[in-house]
């Protein structure tokens, strides 16, 4: 007998900013393989210094921000270590559109087929079996 599979969680005629969302959420809350932080609306003046802030302060990073505004997501994830050594965060920035795929994809390297139905909304996405 076979396990039964995971349920798709996302309902596909939810919003694209539901589906993102709830696809970090899961990944992160469930699958635990990524942090998830917050949405930055990028046309919005405080909330694009807050994330440089956040970038420069937390991370000591940099990442150049589109000049077009739109919404973005930050999540962490931890780049692997050599041996004997601590992983390090890492921030992530990904526009709204693109966040239900990258994390399809990403769920995939990390977890596996499987477990990455969990933040999919399509069937198609990823083989029956």
């Amino acid at each position: 007998m076979t396990a039964p599979r995971p349920p798709f969680r996302i309902a596909p005629s939810q919003s694209v900013a539901a589906k993102a969302k709830q696809s970090l959420m899961v990944a992160a809350g469930e699958l635990r393989i990524l942090t998830y932080r917050e949405p930055y609306q990028l046309s919005d003046v405080k909330q694009r210094d807050s994330l440089l802030h956040t970038l420069n302060t937390e991370f000591d990073e940099t990442i150049p921000l589109p000049g077009d505004g739109g919404v973005f997501y930050l999540i962490v994830i931890e780049d692997p270590a050599a041996p004997g050594k601590k992983p390090r965060r890492r921030p992530v920035l990904l526009p709204e559109n693109d966040v239900q795929a990258w994390v399809v994809g990403y769920a995939v390297a990390k977890v596996g087929i499987e477990l990455a139905r969990r933040v999919s909304y399509r069937a198609e996405m990823l083989p029956a079996e």
